[in-house]
């Protein structure tokens, strides 16, 4: 954690300063950012200045992706292992067993399906070129300062497609950003790192990273004070529809969202 802040402020991404070091007895002192983050502040803000605050996210995000990967690359940053078929399992097995099978009731014929069809996501990600990836970019992992936003929990950095990174800001569930606010900030970091990344590499990797959400959400709840992860699985459901409405040979999926729908739907 202590290198790869170092790492973050010396490539121009704002985190939390280190203020001391103890390798030997593994304690740190990190910066004081407050207790605001974009999550807990996004309705509070009005559109002018949350365009502001996602325009500045998405520069920082290029600037991970673009001058941090160089950079990482030279200096043999020490990172989780990147984005691969171990990886992307797991995201699977979670969705699947958690969320599909726990919290919607699918029974095995239609969690097979649901595996191919995640599989094929995974495999449209792996043909795409790997950038360092924060790996966990979304609001609650955002801090709201008076200089702007300050990243936090970024220890699961790996190298990975761009598109995951993207995907994690873009269609999060904590907040409500539209369409149109969603492309208008997608053709910004394209236009910026000049990456291309197209509508189906896009698609794939909010599958993807929404999959694992609800996965999470479903594991989190299961702990002491974690009912309120459930409130985040409509709006993660909704984002999911979107996503998978670019793509194709993915009825499997929907035909679990349309029936984790009947569940919610029965509990409410």
């Amino acid at each position: 954690y202590a290198e790869h802040t170092r790492f973050l402020r010396d490539v121009g991404i704002p985190v939390p300063s280190l203020r001391a070091e103890d390798a030997e007895r593994g304690l740190l002192v990190l910066e004081d950012v407050g207790d605001e983050t974009l999550e807990s502040s996004f309705t509070s803000h009005p559109a002018d200045v949350r365009r502001r605050m996602y325009d500045r996210l998405i520069d920082m995000t290029a600037q991970l992706h673009t001058v941090g990967t160089r950079s990482a690359m030279k200096c043999n940053l020490p990172c989780m292992p990147p984005f691969g078929p171990e990886t992307y399992q797991y995201e699977h097995d979670l969705f699947l067993h958690r969320f599909a099978a726990e919290y919607a009731g699918a029974k095995t014929a239609a969690l097979a399906s649901a595996r191919k069809a995640l599989l094929r996501m995974s495999g449209i990600l792996m043909d795409q070129p790997n950038v360092l990836v924060h790996r966990d970019l979304q609001s609650s992992n955002v801090m709201v300062t008076r200089k702007g936003p300050v990243l936090i929990d970024f220890q699961g950095m790996r190298f990975g497609p761009a598109a995951y990174d993207l995907a994690s800001l873009l269609l999060d569930p904590y907040v409500a950003l539209d369409s149109g606010e969603r492309r208008r900030w997608f053709q910004r970091y394209c236009a910026e790192t000049e990456i291309d990344i197209p509508d189906e590499v896009f698609a794939a990797a909010s599958v993807q990273r929404l999959c694992q959400a609800l996965g999470a959400y479903v594991r989190l709840a299961r702990g002491a004070g974690g009912s309120r992860f459930l409130g985040y699985i409509p709006p993660a459901l909704r984002n999911l529809q979107e996503a998978l409405d670019a793509l194709e040979e993915v009825d499997a999926l929907r035909r679990i969202i349309r029936q984790a729908g009947s569940v919610r739907a029965g509990t409410s």
